[in-house]
């Protein structure tokens, strides 16, 4: 204040009225000045916001920020104040800012991975006194500033934005003979010109010497003896006869490593580091990261609350760095005395351009799991609220009990219980939750597993896609992908990516992109390896609103004791392994299931494995059974590190990996018992040529049939051997040999071939039951001949003929077994109708032929049998074994096979173990049954034997003797065997018998 300080009272002298006795205060006029901050606000290593300049009025408040490198100590504001409020007559202010003070970062903290190796800071003394700026478009930091990247250049000198620099015009470039410079991005290469051709070691162009020397573009002569033109190298020779360009990036063999991006040039490709990742001198990629941050708890009223819910004395919340691409907690946690004890205050992501994203705060240290859970949700600011909370409580996993993931897995259900669809914000906090509790070590006993599945795929469905249509949440062990981009031909599919480290660290934001193909892991999609992938097909796709996929990094969400049945049966396994990767592709409102064979949803996942021991399959899982399952899933194709499936369904894919012990085993058996059967089947038909009598006149039908059944067994054993020979299937272009289309046709034709012959057999036991006089006596051979072969040998042979004139890839799929071991078979899309109907249909026949005997039979000879003088046991034994021939003979123990698709791993393990034994040792069961009965080839038998023996022990001279004493033993042999025929007596026993195993010692078919 200047002047005069007082005040007085003063008479109204504008008035005339002296009535008037009011008074007026008069004071000095411009006698108060206010407070002003002439000089500029100043903070070492730090900044103040613009707005606090010299000039500024009293009360006039600014932000402080700190210099890179140094962090912010003391309040967050400068403050214009009155120098010293009890003294009035200065009007000069100050800038207040108390103690604050900008103070460098400790080496350790700011930047520990480039500290390392000097490019973006600099220790002195182990203190980080700055932080390379930030260095935009092929400019890297080095020793504190923005350089260049090799084979860029600065704007005006700037290198902060970097162009690439044409080297070729520099004349030293490719200045050699015959050479022209070619300008890459960052690079260059240098190429021949016309009438020259490179090298031997690529280095040089040399002269085309070659008459002619005009090979066309891409072509040169190389040998003068023949004058014979040759693509350069990086290129390929077309059809007609033209060199094109090889995609050095598309066909997968290029050096880059899983940090760079493939680039493909003409005639040559360059590797680029994937975003995220920075080339070094020494040409190596290696990751970006964020620097710490530190964010003050004045900057907003909910921060203060938060680090007042925290701890005493704090003022900062500090983020640690961070590797670019993936999530961080903050290092300020919850205080020891608060209910959230040591749980982070927030979480972040550093972004692939090294820029920290919106931070998720914990709503408060002294709300605990179970205050948030029951909170109400009226707003999708609440809903976004507690998503958020459950993302930060979550995020210390080994710290979570069963009793908290139930309560955090109800409370998602309270953020998803909604008809409204909730913000990108939210889904992303629920996904990292969920991915969160997958780490945790209490999940299973939990029993949460199956809820958090539905959560997840619920939260995927209520997302609100932005104007992108699409959706991406990336965490740890769950990324989920939605989109409503469903138009494309193609269909809608998602990729991931080959990543550094994302098995340890987790996934990365990167990792994950829409395809409209089905794609192949192992294979490379825009210069990246792909990793895994899923894809809907059109035709399930289809004017759907929305289309989400899920890629889970474990299977914690997904436990089971127990292993997968198989629908083959011979698949299951004692001892699997789950593939780390787990797939899901849903459509909104939909439920897919039986896709046709041309449109099926396909997946491929990375699954190594050893050949020798382990086996693999496409799996899905089955929520009704907790368990996994193959039903519908099939192997399309696989590498000694990849597997490739299609299912007819949409739902939770992944691949079973492990040591099939059961699925060898049966592999064992079968190869065993067909070569066993097939020399059994070969030893049959040599009887029936070597010996006239079991083939002559009323033995020829049965033995005619027998033989023919024989045959066709023996065929069906024998291309079956030759089809487990994986030498046989040659790959080439993707095209399955020929002699592998013909080894399954005549699989096909010699399966049909033996189950028609034995209902050749099923008719023949009919008729001689039932019209037994007229099948013996009546029935002309011919009749039989011609009727039987029309049925066994013609029906099976124009069935597969019309099939592999129709469509011959029906042979051309090699049924997957041990993955590298293939079976010529059929295509797993047709085998139902062509091989399992047709099969089921004919041994159904003969069961019912089986059922219609074992009555007649029964019925009919119920007295005769009750004169049987043999004991109970010896009646059940000869029922046993007249029963098993039938069986045999039949083929019913064929039946066993319908029995392998059940659920119950160990019961289909068990009927597999009966089938394969049962069925490939049928044709050694017949020459028992056949050989141990006939009586023709016993005799024939004894003969041959006697001879033989007689030769070794007596001279030449005796060898009437011992024909003499053959024709005694035979006539001994005959009484014994008139013995014991009577004891199968019966018309049953007689039939089976002579139809079996050909005993006719009564010479016809006895009524």
């Amino acid at each position: 204040m200047d002047g005069d300080r007082r005040a007085w009272c003063d008479d109204d002298l504008t008035s005339d009225d002296d009535t008037n006795e009011d008074g007026t205060w008069r004071i000095a006029e411009d006698k108060c000045r206010a407070v002003i901050c002439y000089e500029e606000p100043e903070i070492p290593n730090g900044k103040i916001a613009p707005g606090c300049v010299s000039g500024s009025n009293f009360s006039t408040s600014c932000n402080i920020t700190c210099n890179d490198g140094y962090s912010l100590r003391g309040i967050a504001s400068a403050t214009c104040a009155d120098v010293n409020q009890t003294d009035d007559t200065n009007a000069i202010g100050v800038w207040d800012y108390g103690d604050t003070s900008c103070t460098p970062y400790p080496c350790d903290e700011i930047c520990p991975f480039e500290c390392r190796d000097n490019r973006t800071c600099l220790c002195i003394d182990e203190i980080c006194t700055e932080v390379c700026p930030s260095c935009r478009n092929n400019s890297e930091c080095f020793e504190l500033q923005c350089r260049c990247k090799s084979g860029y250049q600065g704007i005006n000198g700037d290198e902060v934005n970097c162009i690439d620099i044409d080297e070729c015009l520099d004349e030293t470039s490719c200045a050699a003979i015959g050479q022209s410079c070619q300008n890459l991005p960052g690079t260059y290469q240098c190429i021949c010109t016309e009438d020259y051709v490179p090298s031997e070691n690529e280095d040089d162009c040399i002269e085309n010497l070659c008459e002619p020397t005009d090979c066309g573009p891409n072509a040169g002569c190389y040998d003068t003896s023949t004058n014979d033109c040759s693509c350069f190298v990086g290129f390929k020779d077309e059809p007609d006869h033209e060199c094109s360009d090889v995609d050095e990036c598309a066909s997968g063999v290029s050096a880059c490593s899983d940090t760079e991006i493939c680039r493909n040039t003409i005639g040559s490709y360059y590797c680029e580091c994937i975003a995220g990742y920075t080339r070094t001198e020494n040409d190596v990629c290696i990751p970006n990261s964020c620097p710490p941050d530190v964010i003050r708890c004045s900057s907003s009223n909910f921060l203060i609350d938060l680090c007042d819910s925290a701890m005493d004395d704090v003022t900062n919340i500090t983020f640690p760095p961070s590797l670019a691409g993936y999530p961080t907690t903050s290092e300020t946690i919850c205080g020891e005395d608060t209910t959230n004890a040591n749980t982070p205050l927030g979480s972040r992501v550093c972004e692939l351009d090294g820029t920290w994203s919106t931070v998720t705060w914990l709503m408060s240290c002294g709300t605990g799991l179970s205050e948030v859970a029951s909170q109400p949700i009226e707003s999708e600011e609440q809903r976004q609220q507690v998503s958020a909370s459950l993302q930060i409580l979550t995020s210390n996993p080994e710290t979570i009990s069963s009793v908290d993931v139930a309560l955090t897995s109800g409370a998602i259900q309270n953020i998803t219980n909604s008809t409204e669809d909730i913000t990108e914000t939210t889904a992303t906090s629920v996904i990292t939750t969920i991915s969160n509790l997958m780490e945790s070590p209490a999940l299973d006993d939990s029993g949460q597993s199956a809820e958090l599945r539905t959560q997840l795929d619920l939260t995927a469905s209520l997302v609100l896609l932005n104007d992108s249509d699409v959706f991406k949440a990336v965490s740890r062990n769950v990324s989920v992908v939605v989109t409503s981009s469903t138009s494309t031909e193609g269909g809608v599919g998602v990729t991931m990516l080959v990543r550094p480290n994302s098995t340890t660290i987790g996934f990365r934001s990167d990792q994950f992109t829409l395809t409209t193909s089905s794609a192949v892991a192992g294979s490379v999609i825009n210069g990246q390896r792909i990793l895994a992938s899923i894809h809907i097909p059109k035709n399930a796709s289809r004017d759907a609103s929305k289309l989400s996929f899920n890629v889970i990094g474990n299977t914690n969400l997904f436990p089971t004791n127990s292993t997968a049945p198989s629908l083959e049966g011979s698949e299951v396994a004692e001892k699997t392994n789950v593939s780390m990767l787990v797939l899901s592709a849903t459509v909104e409102n939909r439920n897919i299931t039986d896709l046709p064979p041309d449109g099926r949803l396909t997946y491929s996942l990375p699954v190594p494995y050893d050949n020798e021991t382990q086996n693999r399959s496409c799996v899905y899982w089955l929520e009704s059974a907790g368990d996994w399952d193959d039903r519908g899933c099939y192997v399309d194709g696989s590498t000694p590190d990849t597997l490739t499936c299609s299912c007819d369904h949409l739902t939770n894919f992944a691949a079973l990996l492990g040591d099939f012990s059961g699925s060898t085993s049966l592999r064992v058996i079968t190869i065993v018992g067909c070569s066993i059967s097939a020399l059994a089947l070969l030893i049959l038909v040599l009887l029936f040529f070597c010996i006239p009598k079991t083939r002559t006149g009323k033995k020829f039908k049965s033995s005619f049939l027998l033989l023919n059944l024989s045959l066709a067994l023996l065929g069906l054993n024998i291309t079956l051997l030759v089809s487990e020979i994986p030498s046989i299937v040659s790959e080439e272009d993707d095209v399955i040999s020929s002699s592998c289309r013909s080894v399954a046709a005549f699989l096909h034709a010699f399966l049909l071939a033996s189950c028609a012959w034995m209902n050749c057999e099923a008719v023949m036991l009919i008729l001689a039951v039932v019209k037994p006089i007229y099948t013996a006596h009546h029935l002309e051979d011919w009749r039989v001949v011609v009727a039987s072969i029309s049925w066994g040998w013609l029906m099976p042979a124009i069935f597969v003929c019309i099939v592999a004139f129709r469509d011959i890839s029906v042979y051309e799929y090699p049924q997957e077994d041990e993955s590298l071991m293939v079976t010529c078979w059929i295509h797993p899309d047709h085998i139902l109708y062509l091989a399992v109907i047709p099969t089921v249909m004919m041994i159904s026949a003969n069961l019912i032929a089986y059922a219609i005997l074992t009555y007649q039979l029964c019925l009919k000879q119920k007295a005769k049998l009750r004169k049987v003088q043999n004991s109970s046991k010896e009646t059940y034994q000869r029922k046993l074994g007249i029963n098993f021939s039938i069986l045999m003979l039949l083929g019913l123990t064929w039946i066993f096979g319908l029995f392998l698709p059940i659920d119950d791993a160990t019961t289909a393990l068990a009927f597999a173990y009966i089938f394969t034994i049962l069925n490939s040792l049928q044709g050694f069961f017949l020459l028992l049954i056949y050989a141990s009965r006939n009586e023709d080839i016993r005799q024939s038998v004894r003969t041959k034997l006697s001879t033989f023996s007689d030769k070794i022990a007596f001279s030449n001279s005796t060898l009437i003797i011992s024909d003499r004493s053959g024709k005694l033993n035979l006539s001994a042999t005959k009484e014994e065997s008139s013995s014991n025929t009577d004891k199968w007596n019966s018309p049953y026993g007689q039939y089976i018998l002579s139809e079996v195993a050909d005993t006719r010692t009564t010479g016809s078919y006895n009524d």
